[in-house]
Protein backbone atom coordinates (compact mmCIF):
# COMPACT_ATOMS: atom_id res chain seq x y z
CA UNK A 1 0.00 0.00 0.00
CA UNK A 2 2.72 1.95 0.27
CA UNK A 3 3.94 1.96 -3.20
CA UNK A 4 3.46 4.60 -5.30
CA UNK A 5 0.75 3.48 -8.29
CA UNK A 6 1.89 1.97 -11.47
CA UNK A 7 2.54 4.09 -14.43
CA UNK A 8 1.63 2.81 -18.03
CA UNK A 9 4.58 1.82 -20.20
CA UNK A 10 7.39 2.50 -17.49
CA UNK A 11 9.67 -0.62 -16.47
CA UNK A 12 10.62 1.66 -13.38
CA UNK A 13 10.41 0.05 -9.90
CA UNK A 14 10.53 2.90 -7.24
CA UNK A 15 9.26 1.86 -3.58
CA UNK A 16 8.30 4.99 -1.92
CA UNK A 17 7.39 4.88 2.20
CA UNK A 18 5.31 7.48 3.77
CA UNK A 19 6.55 9.30 6.82
CA UNK A 20 4.39 7.04 9.01
CA UNK A 21 6.14 3.97 7.70
CA UNK A 22 9.09 5.75 7.74
CA UNK A 23 8.78 6.00 11.63
CA UNK A 24 7.37 2.80 12.01
CA UNK A 25 10.51 1.17 10.37
CA UNK A 26 12.55 3.20 13.02
CA UNK A 27 10.34 1.93 15.36
CA UNK A 28 10.79 -1.77 14.59
CA UNK A 29 8.97 -2.49 12.05
CA UNK A 30 11.17 -3.50 9.73
CA UNK A 31 8.93 -6.20 8.19
CA UNK A 32 6.31 -3.61 6.86
CA UNK A 33 8.11 -4.17 3.24
CA UNK A 34 10.17 -6.82 2.23
CA UNK A 35 13.56 -6.96 0.29
CA UNK A 36 14.19 -6.69 -2.57
CA UNK A 37 16.02 -8.93 -3.84
CA UNK A 38 17.21 -8.48 -7.56
CA UNK A 39 18.44 -11.54 -9.62
CA UNK A 40 21.21 -12.06 -11.82
CA UNK A 41 20.63 -12.46 -15.70
CA UNK A 42 21.46 -16.07 -15.21
CA UNK A 43 18.75 -16.70 -12.54
CA UNK A 44 16.20 -14.87 -15.12
CA UNK A 45 13.48 -17.23 -16.63
CA UNK A 46 14.15 -16.32 -20.02
CA UNK A 47 12.11 -18.10 -22.50
CA UNK A 48 12.65 -18.59 -26.37
CA UNK A 49 10.69 -16.91 -28.64
CA UNK A 50 9.81 -14.36 -25.84
CA UNK A 51 11.19 -11.29 -24.46
CA UNK A 52 11.24 -10.81 -20.36
CA UNK A 53 10.82 -6.95 -19.93
CA UNK A 54 10.45 -7.42 -15.91
CA UNK A 55 7.99 -8.25 -13.09
CA UNK A 56 4.45 -6.83 -12.15
CA UNK A 57 4.74 -7.62 -8.49
CA UNK A 58 6.09 -11.35 -8.67
CA UNK A 59 5.31 -12.18 -11.93
CA UNK A 60 7.80 -12.05 -14.98
CA UNK A 61 5.92 -9.82 -17.62
CA UNK A 62 7.00 -10.93 -21.41
CA UNK A 63 6.34 -10.13 -25.20
CA UNK A 64 7.09 -12.10 -28.33
CA UNK A 65 10.15 -11.25 -29.72
CA UNK A 66 9.04 -9.86 -33.17
CA UNK A 67 6.49 -7.54 -31.95
CA UNK A 68 9.34 -5.68 -29.63
CA UNK A 69 11.11 -4.45 -32.51
CA UNK A 70 11.60 -1.55 -33.67
CA UNK A 71 11.45 0.25 -31.00
CA UNK A 72 12.18 3.82 -29.67
CA UNK A 73 12.94 3.82 -25.63
CA UNK A 74 13.04 7.30 -24.08
CA UNK A 75 13.97 8.52 -20.88
CA UNK A 76 16.34 11.31 -19.19
CA UNK A 77 19.50 10.32 -17.55
CA UNK A 78 20.06 7.67 -15.36
CA UNK A 79 16.20 6.36 -15.51
CA UNK A 80 17.22 2.83 -16.52
CA UNK A 81 17.69 3.21 -20.63
CA UNK A 82 20.83 1.21 -20.85
CA UNK A 83 20.32 -1.31 -18.36
CA UNK A 84 16.92 -2.23 -19.84
CA UNK A 85 18.50 -2.49 -23.51
CA UNK A 86 21.40 -4.81 -21.65
CA UNK A 87 18.29 -6.57 -20.35
CA UNK A 88 16.56 -6.90 -23.42
CA UNK A 89 19.70 -7.36 -26.10
CA UNK A 90 21.03 -9.91 -24.08
CA UNK A 91 18.04 -11.81 -24.48
CA UNK A 92 18.10 -11.43 -28.40
CA UNK A 93 22.04 -12.40 -28.65
CA UNK A 94 20.50 -15.63 -26.72
CA UNK A 95 18.07 -16.29 -29.59
CA UNK A 96 20.95 -16.02 -32.12
CA UNK A 97 19.81 -12.43 -33.36
CA UNK A 98 22.72 -10.19 -35.31
CA UNK A 99 23.41 -7.19 -33.44
CA UNK A 100 25.29 -4.02 -34.35
CA UNK A 101 25.63 -0.70 -31.59
CA UNK A 102 25.88 2.70 -32.92
CA UNK A 103 26.54 3.94 -29.27
CA UNK A 104 28.66 7.81 -29.67
CA UNK A 105 29.03 7.50 -25.83
CA UNK A 106 31.05 4.62 -25.91
CA UNK A 107 34.01 6.13 -24.53
CA UNK A 108 32.11 7.87 -21.83
CA UNK A 109 33.02 4.63 -19.12
CA UNK A 110 31.70 1.49 -18.62
CA UNK A 111 27.84 2.17 -18.06
CA UNK A 112 27.70 3.11 -21.74
CA UNK A 113 25.58 0.76 -24.30
CA UNK A 114 28.68 -0.30 -26.12
CA UNK A 115 31.15 -0.71 -23.46
CA UNK A 116 28.36 -3.29 -21.87
CA UNK A 117 28.69 -5.48 -25.22
CA UNK A 118 32.60 -5.50 -25.08
CA UNK A 119 32.98 -9.25 -23.70
CA UNK A 120 30.38 -10.22 -27.05
CA UNK A 121 32.95 -10.84 -29.62
CA UNK A 122 30.45 -12.03 -32.18
CA UNK A 123 28.65 -8.67 -33.12
CA UNK A 124 27.51 -8.55 -36.26
CA UNK A 125 29.48 -5.29 -36.75
CA UNK A 126 32.27 -3.82 -34.64
CA UNK A 127 30.51 -0.92 -32.03
CA UNK A 128 30.47 2.18 -33.67
CA UNK A 129 31.42 5.55 -31.91
CA UNK A 130 33.58 7.94 -34.27
CA UNK A 131 31.91 9.38 -36.84
CA UNK A 132 33.29 7.55 -39.75
CA UNK A 133 32.37 4.18 -38.06
CA UNK A 134 29.06 5.29 -37.69
CA UNK A 135 28.74 6.53 -41.37
CA UNK A 136 29.96 2.93 -42.23
CA UNK A 137 27.69 1.40 -40.12
CA UNK A 138 24.55 2.63 -41.27
CA UNK A 139 25.69 2.41 -45.13
CA UNK A 140 26.75 -1.49 -44.36
CA UNK A 141 22.77 -1.91 -42.84
CA UNK A 142 21.69 -0.14 -46.33
CA UNK A 143 23.33 -2.34 -48.05
CA UNK A 144 22.01 -5.82 -46.04
CA UNK A 145 18.82 -4.81 -46.53
CA UNK A 146 19.00 -4.41 -50.16
CA UNK A 147 20.38 -7.54 -50.39
CA UNK A 148 17.65 -8.71 -48.54
CA UNK A 149 14.84 -7.09 -50.44
CA UNK A 150 16.37 -8.66 -53.40
CA UNK A 151 16.42 -12.24 -51.95
CA UNK A 152 20.49 -12.62 -51.57
CA UNK A 153 20.96 -11.73 -48.37
CA UNK A 154 21.08 -13.60 -44.85
CA UNK A 155 17.63 -13.87 -42.95
CA UNK A 156 18.77 -13.99 -39.34
CA UNK A 157 17.28 -11.45 -37.19
CA UNK A 158 19.41 -8.23 -37.35
CA UNK A 159 19.00 -5.36 -34.68
CA UNK A 160 20.78 -2.03 -35.55
CA UNK A 161 21.12 -0.35 -31.69
CA UNK A 162 21.07 3.22 -32.19
CA UNK A 163 21.94 5.04 -28.75
CA UNK A 164 21.99 8.63 -28.24
CA UNK A 165 19.54 8.83 -31.33
CA UNK A 166 18.75 12.77 -31.25
CA UNK A 167 21.86 13.71 -30.51
CA UNK A 168 23.06 11.82 -33.62
CA UNK A 169 20.15 13.80 -35.38
CA UNK A 170 21.86 16.67 -34.39
CA UNK A 171 24.78 16.36 -36.59
CA UNK A 172 24.66 17.40 -39.52
CA UNK A 173 26.64 15.14 -41.40
CA UNK A 174 24.57 11.81 -39.70
CA UNK A 175 21.48 13.15 -39.92
CA UNK A 176 20.19 12.66 -43.47
CA UNK A 177 22.06 8.75 -43.65
CA UNK A 178 20.74 8.01 -40.26
CA UNK A 179 16.67 9.19 -40.96
CA UNK A 180 16.94 7.50 -44.53
CA UNK A 181 17.92 4.54 -43.02
CA UNK A 182 15.42 4.32 -40.08
CA UNK A 183 12.79 5.04 -42.14
CA UNK A 184 13.92 2.32 -44.63
CA UNK A 185 13.87 -0.10 -41.56
CA UNK A 186 10.41 1.23 -40.06
CA UNK A 187 8.45 0.87 -43.58
CA UNK A 188 10.56 -1.60 -45.67
CA UNK A 189 13.30 -4.41 -43.94
CA UNK A 190 10.30 -5.47 -41.08
CA UNK A 191 9.75 -8.40 -43.77
CA UNK A 192 13.23 -9.25 -44.46
CA UNK A 193 13.86 -9.69 -40.71
CA UNK A 194 15.94 -6.35 -40.11
CA UNK A 195 15.00 -4.03 -37.29
CA UNK A 196 16.29 -1.26 -34.73
CA UNK A 197 16.24 -0.20 -30.85
CA UNK A 198 16.62 3.57 -31.03
CA UNK A 199 17.40 4.88 -27.37
CA UNK A 200 17.22 8.78 -26.59
CA UNK A 201 16.37 11.33 -23.61
CA UNK A 202 14.16 13.25 -26.22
Amino acid sequence: SNRQPSVPHSFTYAPRLTSNAQTSERDGGSDLLPQLVLPSYSDLPFKPGEILLGYDEHNPKYVERETLISTLVGGSTNTGKSTLMRLILSQYLQQDCDISIIDPHYNAGKDSLGKGFDFYKNLWSPTAYERGDILATLKLFDGEIERRLKGSGNTNPLILVVDEFTGLLSDDTVTEPLSKLINKISSQSRKVFVYTFCIAQQ
